[in-house]
């Protein structure tokens, strides 16, 4: 028997064998943990453990060493890119509030129930398709509830350009309700 072999024999009938697992994980852990650096390290240290933790308590063959550090690995790697897109997620909708913000435009919004906030997230990701000018006439479409002149006024567009962009985010929402 190998050694990941009988650290996992030893887990299985006592746990305080785990730190001897951890130890020997921890350079793969920390490797993740340095991928993922805008997050509170040891936030993401204690989810890959946690990660560890279950894949140990999983495993229900432990023949080889290869097979053992195989899904030990796969396990981190699953529950890193887990973190990994939550973090991306939450790191892109922060960085949209600031160019919402630098661009002048009002992200505040009335608590009027549940509803609202689903709404607003979604028209938030719609708006999140469109990059520059564009963005900001949808938001101004979207959010603000701002006719085609008002639009063309403040952006000091033409009207004509503003409509055919309405007529787009018309379109590309049928076809998302679709």
């Amino acid at each position: 028997m190998g050694e990941f072999v009988l650290i996992v024999c030893r887990i299985k009938r006592d746990k305080n064998y785990f730190k001897i697992l951890m130890d020997k994980m921890d350079p793969l852990i920390n490797k993740y943990i340095r991928l993922l650096y805008k997050d509170d390290k040891e936030d993401i240290r204690a989810e890959m453990y946690l990660a560890l933790w279950e894949a140990v308590v999983k495993i229900s063959y432990y023949e080889s060493d290869g097979q053992i550090i195989n899904f030990l690995n796969t396990s981190l790697r699953n529950r890193f890119l887990e973190l990994y897109k939550s973090s991306k997620q939450h790191y892109a909708h922060e960085i949209y509030v600031d160019e919402m913000e630098d661009l002048g435009v009002d992200n505040s919004f009335h608590e009027d129930g549940f509803n609202d906030v689903i709404i607003k997230e979604d028209c938030n990701n719609f708006i999140e398709k469109y990059y520059g000018t564009k963005k900001r006439i949808v938001y101004m479409m979207l959010i603000e509830s701002l006719t085609d002149s008002e639009i063309a006024q403040k952006m000091q567009m033409s009207r004509q350009y503003i409509n055919r962009i309405r007529r787009c985010v018309r379109n590309a929402l049928e076809v998302q309700r679709d």
